[in-house]
């Protein structure tokens, strides 16, 4: 039994290598693929700051079992998700948002498939205005080589200045 889950291990560790996402020492992702990984989440933010709704729903899986949790709520399914994008970014045109990101670490899941954690700050671009910092992770998967959200997890901490 020890010998196969290490064979099994062994011939996950290869077919990860051989997609070009992880390392071939099995140390962590290419730099190809976090460099593509932090030019997703730069994307990500790049469409929260100009609320563009269109952008921000094709960075999602479609399909019923996509997710997203804010706040300790859960939304399932990449149609619920765009209509929730779209009520907050709606509500938010009133003032700019001025959201960023840190750091961004990358863990690959597997082959096609990565945990990203970043620290976020999310406020408005108005002087003065109460800036929120938190944590986002998503895990992503990668389909006909373009990496989607599977699922969203962004969680902030007590209201800063």
């Amino acid at each position: 039994m020890k010998r196969l889950a290490c064979l099994l291990a062994l011939a996950a560790l290869l077919m990860a290598a051989l997609s070009g996402a992880v390392r071939a020492d099995g140390q962590g992702p290419t730099p190809d693929a976090t460099n593509e990984l932090r030019a997703f989440v730069q994307g990500f933010i790049m469409a929260v700051n100009q609320l563009n709704v269109d952008d921000l729903a094709r960075m999602y899986a479609p399909g019923p079992s996509t997710t997203v949790v804010r706040n300790g709520t859960i939304t399932y399914g990449s149609d619920a998700i765009g209509a929730q994008a779209k009520r907050m970014l709606v509500a938010a045109e009133k003032d700019s948002l001025d959201a960023s990101y840190e750091d961004v670490h990358v863990t690959m899941l597997g082959p096609q498939d990565a945990l990203i954690i970043t620290p976020v700050t999310l406020g408005h671009a108005a002087p003065g205005e109460i800036k929120r910092g938190g944590t986002m992770t998503f895990v992503v998967e990668r389909r006909s080589g373009k990496w989607l959200i599977l699922h969203d997890h962004t969680t902030f901490n007590c209201q800063t200045r």
